[in-house]
């Protein structure tokens, strides 16, 4: 684990797994993410397993992105980082969360997915997910997930991951929306997707790219952020970002 930063204070407080995307390492994301100002949670940001083209990955799906079968454990990796830092330091068990950019992403909804007795809520940045992965939690959990209209490494409307990423890699994974259907199906939402709201996120580009949707009568609330023209890895978000992603974390509770 190379980034850790425990909360300041001696009473319990929450955890964040903050995880990278596929060829990405901890450290970064958590700089790119914007979250250590907040000095009431425990963040943890840990290494994937490298590959043999020396990139670090995540096992989240069949697809993405343990592109050459080791079959590595994540779900008992991660899970086993947060008994390790709640051994160590005060963890509000109730108020454990992921946050994920792309495979990082697909990573942590696998995690909510396997463990979601212990991952309240997830926010995801671009992740890749497919037509069938299996998901069937014991509790509903939160979910937000942000996706760029440019997205060419994974397309917004869904489709084959970008040539290149890995001579292993293969297409199939579900459009922005698709995904966030197949999320509140899982927390029993009755309502549509509805837009409700604006935001600039994104420092390239110019006024509110970001457009805020939800969906109504969910067991957890789950929410598309479609920012339009924005890419897959944009330079680092506005503060609004971090802000944002912490409210939305914070409120959920196990």
């Amino acid at each position: 684990m190379r980034a850790f930063r425990p909360a300041r204070g001696t009473t319990a407080a929450p955890l964040v797994l903050v995880l990278h995307g596929y060829g990405g390492d901890g450290a970064s994301q958590l700089d790119w993410f914007g979250l250590s100002r907040f000095e009431g949670v425990h963040l943890v940001a840990p290494d994937g397993t490298l590959d043999s083209t020396g990139r670090r990955f995540w096992n989240a799906t069949e697809r993405c992105c343990d592109f050459e079968g080791t079959r590595v454990d994540d779900v008992r990796y991660l899970t086993s980082l947060i008994d390790d830092v709640a051994a160590r330091h005060p963890v509000d068990r109730a108020r454990v969360y992921a946050v994920g950019l792309s495979n990082g992403g697909a990573m942590a909804l696998r995690l909510a997915c396997d463990a979601s007795d212990r991952v309240a809520a997830v926010v995801t940045f671009a992740a890749p997910w497919f037509d069938a992965p299996a998901c069937a939690p014991k509790l509903p959990f939160a979910v937000r997930h942000l996706h760029g209209t440019a997205d060419r490494m994974v397309p917004y409307e869904g489709g084959g991951l970008a040539k290149g990423i890995h001579p292993n890699a293969k297409g199939g994974h579900l459009s922005a929306r698709a995904i966030v259907a197949s999320f509140a199906k899982i927390a029993g939402c009755t309502g549509p997707l509805v837009e409700d709201a604006t935001l600039d996120l994104d420092r390239t580009v110019p006024g509110d790219e970001t457009t805020i949707a939800r969906h109504g009568g969910c067991k957890a609330p789950v929410e598309l952020w479609t920012l339009r023209g924005s890419g897959h890895v944009p330079p680092p978000l506005r503060d609004a970002f971090a802000d944002e992603t912490w409210r939305f974390l914070s409120a959920q509770h196990r």
